[in-house]
């Protein structure tokens, strides 16, 4: 749900995200509307400026459970160094 939500934040189309998504997972627009709504406190933690990323890793292993192949994929974004604010005595 959490990727859903991202890759709604990055497209900025609920309709947009559903079909980026298809080839992982079959989830409507109105599926990803719910999960933004629901996930919105947590989202809000991780507001990153874009500018500060510079690279977007990720990692995907096949795996089965119970018989039946799935997908687990890994991303992490790389954040370029911000000098320290100072701070008044």
């Amino acid at each position: 749900m959490l990727y859903g939500v991202y890759v709604y934040q990055c497209s900025n189309s609920l309709g947009r995200a559903s079909r980026i998504l298809e080839p992982f997972v079959e989830r409507s627009h109105e599926s990803i509307r719910q999960w933004v709504q629901r996930l919105a406190p947590v989202c809000d933690e991780f507001d990153v400026d874009r500018r500060l990323v510079t690279a977007v890793f990720v990692d995907e292993t096949m795996i089965r459970i119970r018989g039946r192949e799935a997908w687990v994929v890994s991303i992490a974004d790389a954040l370029r160094p911000q000098p320290e604010k100072a701070t008044a005595p």
